[in-house]
């Protein structure tokens, strides 16, 4: 999260960027548009591994995490572009909101269906470890 506030902050993306990008109008839209859906998108995983993950995570059921973490990832980036209002040469936009919020959705979708794939195979053994027969 500090790191998109940190990223959001800075209107100086355009002169920062590599030449191509720089003159391109369509190219630097579409660069964006990515960095949006990946930030937002390891958000979302992020916060669904605070709340559904066993290793620490507070234990939630796994849809109600898909459901916080990609809301709690749109209530942040709506946040986030509030206060880009305040940036000077950016400008929030509620496209950004709805890309922000449904990136943390589909990488959250994702991980959730992993997870139900891994949950619902029988465990394996390993190749040579099958029980000798009495």
């Amino acid at each position: 999260m500090a790191l998109i506030l940190v990223l959001s902050s800075r209107s100086d993306f355009r002169t920062a960027a590599p030449t191509p990008v720089a003159e391109s109008n369509t190219v630097y839209f579409a660069v964006s548009k990515l960095v949006h859906v990946a930030e937002y998108g390891t958000l979302g995983l992020l916060l669904l591994r605070a709340l559904h993950g066993s290793g620490g995570g507070l234990g939630r059921s796994l849809w109600v995490s898909v459901l916080v973490a990609a809301l709690g990832s749109g209530l942040f980036g709506a946040l986030d572009e509030l206060r880009q209002s305040f940036v000077p040469n950016r400008t929030p936009r509620l496209a950004d909101v709805a890309l922000d919020t449904g990136s943390a959705l589909v990488a959250t979708v994702i991980a959730a269906g992993i997870v139900r794939l891994r949950q619902a195979r029988p465990a394996s053994r390993p190749v040579g470890m099958e029980r000798a027969r009495p």
